[in-house]
């Protein structure tokens, strides 16, 4: 657990530190507000890669001690905890577009739609 913890914590001062080089892979510098929006999320995710972390230590621990439905709980607890703080955290964001993200976001990725786009 303490390796799960640590490797997080590094994993997490990364994203942090190197948001906008990590965001200018994939958006060009002259789109500012994009890249705002995008370093702004990456920071604000990355402060939970402990909780995701030790998520999927106990993901793995209950599969291995024959309990996979306390994994299934885990997953569903975990999905709309995800879902109800990407909401308020988009209510609550300075920037305008966050909202709008998360939720198109999630229709998306619930709806199939997104396989679409990709392929």
């Amino acid at each position: 657990m303490i390796t799960t913890v640590l490797f997080s914590l590094v994993i997490s001062i990364l994203v942090f530190l190197f948001a906008k080089p990590l965001m200018l892979i994939f958006v060009r510098p002259h789109e500012t507000e994009i890249l705002n929006i995008g370093i702004s999320y990456l920071r604000i995710e990355g402060a939970f890669y402990c909780g995701i972390g030790i998520l999927f230590l106990l993901y793995g621990y209950y599969r291995a001690i024959r309990m996979p439905g306390m994994s299934v709980v885990l997953t569903v607890v975990s999905l709309g905890t995800r879902v109800a703080l990407s909401y308020w955290l988009a209510e609550h964001s300075c920037h305008r577009g966050h909202r709008n993200l998360v939720v198109y976001s999630y229709r998306m990725v619930y709806s199939g739609r997104h396989r679409h786009h990709i392929l």
